[in-house]
């Protein structure tokens, strides 16, 4: 149903789908002494925004570095932006079925509250090219932020993501796809409004 042991381990830590995403020439945050403040501590193993660490200053940053243990985080500048989701779906033959766009308009504690599926030409073509580049299997679900004319890459969860509820509904019925590769069935790629 999902990417393989390798790809889960991968992109369940937060500094290796960093250096993932350099390695692969994805787009991506990169943190430096230069970059312009607010910046933000997320601890490597995090989920849903938990243990986020907004930088107001750098004496923040001094005090904390004192009081943390940096290992356990990736520091990243805060890029403000519009926030995406994209649900895609990856068969077991490697053919992407689908992507689909949403912009996250509400989020509560990390997770989609409220979500509207938009299409985004660009995000997908971009999308498509970054699943290409692993083993990806079954659903993917990425995070990205256009800011001044760029999309950045955040994070990749190699399974369903909580909002994808929405992208079912929209006729991205990933769900069938994963029963139908199960049972050794043709599958397509998605439409979806």
């Amino acid at each position: 149903l999902v990417s393989d042991e390798e790809v889960c381990r991968t992109f369940d830590n937060k500094r290796l789908t960093e250096q993932w995403f350099l390695r692969h020439g994805v787009s991506t945050p990169l943190w430096s002494e230069q970059s312009p403040l607010p910046w933000l501590l997320k601890p490597i193993f995090g989920a849903a925004s938990r243990g986020h660490i907004r930088i107001e200053s750098r004496d923040d940053f001094a005090r904390l570095r004192g009081s943390l243990d940096l290992n356990d985080y990736v520091l990243q500048p805060i890029v403000k932006g519009v926030e995406y989701t994209v649900d895609g779906y990856v068969s077991r033959s490697g053919e992407i079925l689908g992507c689909v766009t949403r912009s996250r308009l509400a989020v509560a504690d990390g997770e989609v509250v409220r979500s509207q599926t938009e299409r985004v030409p660009e995000l997908v073509r971009r999308s498509e090219a970054l699943l290409r580049q692993g083993k990806f299997c079954g659903p993917i679900t990425l995070q990205a932020i256009q800011a001044e004319g760029e999309f950045w890459f955040l994070e990749i969860n190699p399974r369903l993501g909580g909002g994808v509820i929405l992208s079912i509904a929209a006729g991205a019925d990933y769900p069938r796809l994963c029963v139908r590769e199960a049972l050794g069935r043709a599958v397509a790629p998605v439409s979806w409004r």
